[in-house]
């Protein structure tokens, strides 16, 4: 077990100084619940078949802090990011929090917003050849594929078939070979038989135990395991990783004596890395704070990490976005999940719908497979009894630790297939390939943008973009030519300050004169408010997508009726929601306090920053293979290939459906069928 010392911090233990124990296992102790899946993972036919053109890109000139008291240890603090909670498919339902506006079509076409090409559809050729006729992907042998759905979903088990990250296809040209993957965890078993050619033991260090070995004690089991679902190896047994020719090493952080200095050190090791994957976090609200002098430091090293990291082109870090949905938790109250550097992922069950468990949080950016539904995740395990099971591999894994190192995987193959990718190219490609899944839930809206599929980005504060998707990312990744850097970032902002005392409802606006490409959206928020679990805050942007900032923390089934008690709001929060507007206009702020009849607060001030790419001469433009669902809606090709006003514009492809396995041969004619030209 781990100690980190912490800074006297409110409610901790009368603000003497203490320990937070993190305890990343998930063996069942330290109350943290633990129910084994009992279920029979059946096996499944050993070809992927299909049409599956994935996606491709078109450029044009449009010429435009207090901790909650207790123990940080998983469910009551730190969180692991994993659980093997029992598996409740009727409790996906649950996924969609109150006031999440569902997707709104702008006439009766069912149609979303901006959909209509604004300008002449864009000529391309040759028309690409499509493959006539299944296409058989590379089937790994290993014995235990057959039980990770989340590569290949036939249903197996009882899932939802087509539920998976799309990644078979994807083998035949890359592996993750090349590519460096650090684990931030608790050690990972590199003697293990499926991990032990992949791992760097130059590479990691354990800052529990102080020196150069980074392998887990004897009661760590988790970062085996994360790590098996980035790069088991493909070698004819076991498992397989996602990227089964990459290379991982540990930095263990879990196991001795960890400061905040420390954990600092480890993101600045990330430098020499491509990736790292990060299947923890910390509870309470608002806590881990890089505004904070107890975390500054910390944000220094992961600001440091993606601009320094490959050479400037920044390393690309993952972190879960955490299993305490119940608890009333978010990803938006926690520096880790939510700032712009990092990419927070969520779970998704094998039915498609987001596990019962994840964290929500407007800083997400994709959901990926995890447990929760019918059916655990299939992994590596500490070889022997020692480990979540008794032999070398678990099929019980499972939470946001799962779903993270799955995403890891699929960016360690974008990498391989690009390494010009810059890391803000990384999110973003992910953001514009992920699919919508659950379609029924009520929280999927549309937001503003008007380059993804001729409109908008699909968005939810459960799914963000929807479930990750290998084959379409990386056939973006192959013809990216732009390269999204610390660097060359764009950025504006504008503030207000207008000290007003509420007790109920109110709104504040700020409003900028000029526009951007918008990516990510920071809110940092300076209010005074007895009991924080009374307050609902949201923004909006001039196109009218709404980022849920704050949400009655703490209050849910599992968590306080009334939300915590913690006072003041001192804290930066983000969105990924505005994925692709332009930022022009007017943003509104609004505050509900839930309950008037005891608390009320005041609103000292607020500032807002875009943060993403100038409008020039090279917007970009994304179609991906749910094109035609969207085109169908209005009326088939006659929506057309949005390009520049003036008719220009570059068209490169990268599908799936292209014979030709040379990037820059890839051009199209035709999607899901439909030709254009």
């Amino acid at each position: 077990m781990a100690e980190i010392p912490l800074d006297p911090m409110g409610d901790w233990g009368d603000g003497i100084d203490g320990t937070v124990a993190l305890v990343p296992d998930v063996s069942g102790t330290e109350g943290f619940a633990h129910a084994s899946y009992g279920g029979d993972l059946a096996g499944r036919s050993t070809l992927g078949t299909g049409f599956q053109p994935a996606a491709l890109m078109a450029r044009g000139d449009l010429g435009a802090t207090a901790a909650l008291g207790g123990r940080f240890g998983r469910e009551d603090g730190f969180d692991n990011g994993s659980t093997d909670a029992p598996a409740t498919s009727g409790i996906g339902g649950e996924s969609a929090a109150p006031g999440r506006e569902a997707p709104q079509p702008v006439d009766s076409s069912g149609a979303p917003p901006h959909l209509s090409a604004p300008g002449p559809v864009a000529r391309a050729a040759p028309t690409m050849a499509a493959v006539a006729g299944p296409e058989v992907f590379l089937i790994p042998s290993d014995g235990l594929f057959a039980s990770q759905w989340h590569l290949l979903n036939t249903g197996q088990g009882g899932g939802q078939a087509g539920i998976d990250i799309n990644v078979t296809g994807v083998w035949d040209d890359y592996t993750g070979a090349g590519v460096v993957v650090g684990v931030v965890d608790d050690g990972v078993q590199y003697t293990h038989p499926d991990l032990d050619g992949n791992y760097d033991t130059a590479l990691d260090y354990d800052y529990g135990g102080n020196d150069s070995d980074a392998a887990p004690g004897a009661s760590d089991y988790h970062g085996t395991a994360v790590g098996g679902l980035i790069a088991a190896e493909r070698d004819g047994t076991g498992t397989v990783g996602v990227a089964y020719d990459a290379t991982i090493t540990g930095f263990r952080i879990f196991g001795g004596t960890v400061t905040n200095a420390e954990l600092a050190d480890a993101f600045l090791s990330h430098v020499g890395l491509d990736a790292s994957n990060n299947s923890w976090g910390y509870g309470g609200y608002l806590y881990d704070d890089f505004d904070s002098p107890a975390f500054s430091g910390v944000g220094a090293a992961i600001d440091t990490a993606v601009t320094a990291g490959r050479d400037g082109l920044g390393n690309v870090i993952l972190f879960a976005a955490g299993n305490s949905r119940l608890e009333g938790q978010d990803a938006n109250y926690h520096s880790f999940q939510n700032v712009r550097e990092t990419i927070t992922v969520a779970a998704i069950d094998d039915t498609g719908k987001i596990s019962y468990y994840s964290t929500p949080g407007a800083p997400i950016l994709v959901g990926s497979p995890s447990n929760g539904g019918v059916a655990g995740i299939t992994t590596t395990d500490r070889t022997g009894t020692t480990g979540y099971a008794s032999g070398d591999y678990t099929s019980t894994f499972g939470g946001t630790s799962a779903a993270t190192p799955i995403a890891t995987g699929v960016v360690a193959l974008m990498l391989e297939a690009n390494a010009d990718l810059g890391y803000r190219d990384v999110q973003e490609i992910l953001a514009y390939s992920a699919r919508m899944v659950d379609q029924g839930d009520p929280g999927w809206a549309w937001n503003g943008a008007g380059n993804w599929n001729g409109g908008a980005l699909h968005t939810s504060h459960d799914f963000d973009f929807g479930l990750i998707d290998a084959l379409a990312a990386v056939r973006l990744a192959e013809t990216w030519d732009q390269q999204g850097t610390r660097a060359n970032e764009y950025s504006l902002s504008a503030s207000s300050s207008p000290n007003t005392f509420f007790t109920g409802a109110i709104t504040d606006s700020v409003t900028l004169d000029a526009g951007m490409n918008v990516d990510q959206v920071e809110v940092t928020l300076d209010i005074d408010h007895a009991w924080i679990g009374d307050l609902i805050i949201k923004l909006t942007s001039p196109d009218g997508t709404e980022s849920v900032l704050l949400d009655r923390p703490g209050k849910g089934p599992s968590g306080s009726y009334w939300g915590t008690s913690q006072d003041d709001v001192k804290f930066t929060f983000s969105s990924t929601n505005h994925w692709g507007e332009m930022g022009e206009g007017t943003w509104t702020l609004s505050i509900d306090d839930a309950y008037t009849a005891a608390d009320h607060g005041t609103l000292n001030a607020w500032t807002l920053s875009l943060y993403g790419d100038a409008a020039g001469a090279d917007d970009l433009y994304v179609y991906t293979d749910e094109f035609a669902d969207f085109a169908d809606q209005t009326g088939g090709a006659e929506a057309g290939i949005a390009t520049s006003a003036d008719g220009g514009g570059e068209v490169v492809a990268s599908t799936a459906d292209i014979v030709a396995a040379s990037a820059p041969d890839r051009e199209f004619g035709v999607i899901e069928g439909q030709e254009y030209t």
